[in-house]
């Protein structure tokens, strides 16, 4: 198995005191010690030192550095129509003047979705590629390449995201397969009112449609974080997972979605497995 690896960092919210530096760069390195890292993502703290320093360390190692940006939505999970040209502005704005001129080699797009309440489904999913479309197309005028964060394809049109169309405007997407979340975006959270729940041969299948209509890579999410009460992954998950997504096609993995919670016993699984 030779697939892109994406590690996520959560490095404290807009209103939060930031990780300090060494935790991050700490746990990198170690994560580094068992497996290879082809880039990074790390949001949503606005401290400027410290993605300077983290900037230096992954370019060093001829990592990617990529931002972690939410769009239509930031942490209290209140979502802004798509359709609204106020959100994207922005958007663009809080880049340009908390982020620009830092190193960042790319943006990757967190929430980039909106419930249809009403709208048709195709409209809603129209909506939203359109303003996706808008981003990154501002977004390669600073150099940056992009990265989409999006549901599990069986879920995905539900909140306004066409996969497929949605892919023409990005270097990889990253649907989050977490079977093992129970929280917004996780498969059982997201899933909990349907009969029949989806298992990992479910997951595989969705997995392989995406790879053959995607206009780019697909990066399969998988959580390897440990949130009491929210998310257990554990190393047998994890490495059925990933090879399970290998064979349906998937070119890489972002690990998700705060390295900082992965346990040492689900980080040193993937060794020799990478």
């Amino acid at each position: 198995m030779n697939p892109e690896i994406t590690v996520q960092v959560y490095a404290g919210g807009y209103s939060e005191e930031p990780v300090p530096l060494a935790v991050v760069l700490d746990k990198l390195t170690l994560i580094q010690n068992h497996i290879p890292v082809n880039r990074v993502i790390i949001g949503w703290s606005p401290s400027q030192s410290l993605y300077r320093g983290v900037g230096d360390y992954l370019r060093e190692r001829g990592m990617e550095f990529f931002l972690w940006l939410p769009v239509f939505a930031a942490e209290d999970f209140s979502f802004t129509d798509p359709e609204d040209p106020k959100i994207l502005q922005t958007v663009l704005d809080t880049y340009d003047a908390r982020f620009g001129g830092l190193g960042f080699g790319g943006v990757f797009l967190d929430r980039i979705r909106y419930p249809a309440d009403g709208r048709d489904h195709g409209a809603n999913c129209g909506a939203v590629t359109g303003a996706v479309a808008a981003l990154s197309a501002e977004f390669r005028k600073r150099g940056l390449k992009i990265g989409l964060d999006v549901f599990a394809p069986f879920l995905s049109r539900r909140v306004g995201q066409d996969i497929p169309a949605l892919s023409n405007y990005a270097d990889f997407v990253k649907p989050m397969m977490y079977l093992r979340t129970d929280a917004p975006a996780g498969i059982p959270y997201e899933t909990r009112t349907m009969p029949d729940k989806p298992d990992l041969a479910h997951c595989r299948r969705d997995i392989a449609g995406l790879a053959e209509a995607s206009a780019c890579p697909v990066y399969a999410g998988v959580e390897w974080n440990v949130v009491p009460g929210i998310a257990d992954p554990d190393p047998p998950y994890l490495r059925d997972s990933l090879s399970a997504y290998a064979e349906a096609g998937a070119r890489g993995f972002v690990l998700s979605w705060n390295a900082l919670d992965a346990p040492i016993a689900n980080i040193a699984a993937l060794s020799g497995v990478l």
